[in-house]
């Protein structure tokens, strides 16, 4: 993918090298060195997503440098990285082909401490909108079983089993039961909270934490019609 300057040219990828080199102060061996590093963990990064589902655009490796080092040279002593970059970084450098086959499986520990980190992220980019949108609430926390409920529903939803009441709620074997349960896949359940995020035109800052404002901050209707049936596993 070409990348412009602001008046329109078209950035060489020599000069995105170049401006790499001296936001991290990299010399031509280091450049090297951590460009080969971070791209297995960018492909580690993406093999991931892919795996549970997402729609993944292959980046270049530079591109995604380049832009931090923009950020950088911008923001000064404010920069922090953007939540893309620390997850892409939280990924170990394994090769290309490890990386896809590790991803595939769920139960190892690698994906396990893989997912645990990108829902923890998901949480940090959307608090502020998890917060305000009941809809997001839904889809990050389900709506649970409550002892308020219908007999009928109850009934229906227990499967005629014996519960408890915990704190109001219903469990069925130390398990909670849901009218409507959360998402749990960390990457579907991200996917679904920035279809909801653009259903309601919400806001996203630079470093990419996603938030309502305007007429939709702390709405209880915002998003109310928003379908993510087609994110649950």
């Amino acid at each position: 993918m070409a990348t412009y300057s602001g008046s329109g040219k078209k950035i060489s990828a020599k000069q995105k090298k170049a401006a790499i080199m001296a936001a991290n102060d990299w010399t031509e061996e280091q450049y090297r060195k951590q460009y080969d590093i971070f791209k297995n963990k960018l492909r580690a990064y993406e093999s991931f997503r892919r795996a549970h589902g997402a729609k993944v655009e292959t980046q270049s490796p530079q591109d995604v440098l380049y832009r931090a080092a923009k950020a950088k040279r911008r923001e000064g002593e404010d920069y922090k990285p953007s939540i893309e970059m620390q997850r892409i970084q939280s990924f170990s450098a394994v090769s290309i082909t490890k990386g896809r086959k590790l991803a595939q499986d769920f139960e190892s520990g690698y994906s396990r401490r893989r997912a645990a980190t990108f829902g923890s992220g998901t949480i940090a980019a959307f608090k502020g909108f998890i917060e305000a949108i009941p809809k997001a609430q839904e889809i990050v926390y389900g709506v649970p079983l409550t002892e308020d409920a219908s007999s009928d529903l109850i009934e229906k939803l227990t499967q005629g089993e014996e519960y408890e009441v915990v704190d109001g709620k219903i469990y069925v074997n130390g398990e909670p039961v849901y009218i409507t349960p959360p998402i749990t896949d960390p990457v579907k359940r991200e996917e679904a909270l920035k279809a909801l995020a653009d259903f309601i035109h919400a806001k996203q800052s630079p470093s990419g934490e996603t938030f309502a404002d305007g007429e939709t901050f702390g709405s209880d209707e915002a998003g109310m019609d928003f379908d993510y049936s087609g994110f649950v596993e």
